[in-house]
Formats: C-alpha cells, sequence, structure tokens
C-alpha cells in the first residue's frame, strides 16, 4: 500500500456515522455516506438508506436499473473479487442539485493477488433524499494492465486533506455553453491541460479513435467547473463513453480530466 493511501485510511473518518460532519450540504453528506459507510466497509446494506429503489448506473454503454435486483448484487461481485477494496475521492463539486466526483478505487485483487488502482469519474443525482442515478466511467483497462502484471501497481492521485468540506456553487449557463460546446466540437486535447484515463502516468493521452461525432448524455455546471457524460463515435459508429470534468476560464476551456470505458471499446 502506497503512503499516500496508507496515510489517507489512517486519517479517515470512523464508519456508520461516528464522524460529525458539520456545515455540510446534505447532498454531500449522502455522498460522504456513500464513500465511508458503504464503499469503505463494504457494506451494502447502507445502500437500502441512500439510494431510491429504482437507482439507476449508467456505465460502459448499460444502464443498469435498481438498486436491489442489479446495483447490490454487482457491488458485492466486486467486494468479493478486491476484498480490501477502498475508493480515495479526489475533488467533490456539487451545485446543491447534482454531484461530480472523481475518485480512484484501489485493493488486492482475489485471484491474480495483485494489487490495482484505477481511476473513475461519476456524475451523480438525487431527490433530496436518496441517489437517483449515476453518469460514471471507470478505467478497468488500466485495472485490467496492473491485476494481469503488465505493469503496475499504479500510485494514487493527490488526496486533499478533506474533500467534504466542498463549496455549493451555483450552476453558471456560460460555462456550461462555453464547455458543451467544446465538448461537441470532437477536438478534447484543444486545452492546456487534458489527462485521459491513466495519462497523468503514462506521460500520452490519447483516445482510441478518430472522432466523427460527439453525444452529450448528462451535462451540469458547478461554478465554472462543467461536469459532463458523453458518447464519442467514429465515422463507424463505434462509440467511446466518458465522463469529464472540464474547467472554463472566461470563454475558453482551460483544462479537462475525462475517464473512459476504452476497454470496452477494444471490442465493439
Amino acid at each position: 500500500m502506497d503512503h499516500v493511501l496508507a496515510k489517507w485510511i489512517e486519517g479517515r473518518p470512523k464508519p456508520h456515522g461516528q464522524a460529525r460532519l458539520l456545515c455540510v450540504h446534505p447532498f454531500v453528506r449522502l455522498m460522504h455516506r456513500y464513500i465511508e459507510d458503504y464503499c469503505n466497509h463494504h457494506d451494502t446494506s447502507v445502500c437500502l438508506e441512500i439510494m431510491d429503489p429504482d437507482y439507476v448506473v449508467h456505465i460502459a454503454g448499460r444502464s443498469h436499473v435498481g438498486r436491489d435486483d442489479r446495483y447490490v448484487p454487482a457491488a458485492s461481485a466486486a467486494f468479493a473479487n478486491f476484498p480490501d477494496l477502498h475508493l480515495v475521492v479526489h475533488e467533490l463539486h456539487t451545485n446543491g442539485d447534482r454531484l461530480v466526483m472523481r475518485f480512484t478505487e484501489r485493493g488486492r485483487n482475489r485471484e491474480t493477488g495483485r494489487v490495482a488502482a484505477w481511476g473513475g469519474i461519476g456524475l451523480y443525482d438525487w431527490n433530496g433524499v436518496a441517489l437517483t442515478s449515476n453518469w460514471v466511467e471507470q478505467d478497468y483497462e488500466s485495472r485490467r494492465r496492473q491485476v494481469e502484471g503488465e505493469t503496475g501497481p499504479d500510485p494514487v492521485d493527490g488526496v486533499p486533506v478533506d474533500p467534504w468540506s466542498v463549496e455549493v456553487l451555483a450552476a453558471e449557463p456560460s460555462a456550461l455553453d462555453v464547455a458543451e460546446r467544446w465538448l461537441r466540437a470532437g477536438d478534447w486535447f484543444d486545452a492546456a491541460s487534458v489527462v485521459i484515463d491513466d495519462s497523468w502516468i503514462t506521460g500520452h493521452a490519447d483516445l482510441p479513435l478518430e472522432v466523427a461525432s460527439v453525444e452529450i448524455d448528462d451535462i451540469f455546471s458547478v461554478g465554472r467547473t462543467v461536469a459532463a457524460h458523453a458518447g464519442l463515435s467514429d465515422s463507424r459508429g463505434r462509440r467511446l463513453n466518458a465522463s469529464a470534468i472540464v474547467r472554463v476560464d472566461g470563454s475558453q476551456v482551460v483544462a479537462m480530466r475525462a475517464v473512459t470505458d476504452r476497454l470496452a471499446f477494444a471490442s465493439r
């Protein structure tokens, strides 16, 4: 276990509500339960309290509808495959109605015994009480690479001292417009800073297709930060799904961080 993750685990709040989150927006508080009580303690019973029965996860081109029939069994299988799986939050942004989170999952694979760390970005919605949906992508190609022993384990990206102390920022329509036009243009490298999947480790950011069109599935802004889930298609109609966090400064995009379903795309 690398020192960054070890330090985070040592200092993280106690499970099952023992930590007190003061002056925190209810959506952020809900996500704290999602990460701490559910994900990092593998307690799927918490899902009954924090997710709507019709909770839907959109990932890798598929929609998994139903908390009890679809989501919980899939989560239980993931915990079985990585018995010490932990989720680390790198950044979290919310406007009160929507929330985007960039994270890393890390654990030792049960079958190979190898440790892997892989990133993800999720765009969450709620009904004021429970989570209702998540447009998310995780870098499963990076996980495969590490689990199969090609390279790795990868380091964990920087961890904030307190990811839950976030300012709730109102949506900014002008930033949303700039980011949406930029995303639809398809040239996702036309920014000062671009990180796609594990390019912050490999030093090489690319996409496995020539982009012919872009379809936006979900998009919202938190101040000048814009979260989006999109499908990038080539001339043959093959689609690469991506979740992205876009930074807008004035009338231009200055940075983007994205996670794609490139592993699933390779078989399309």
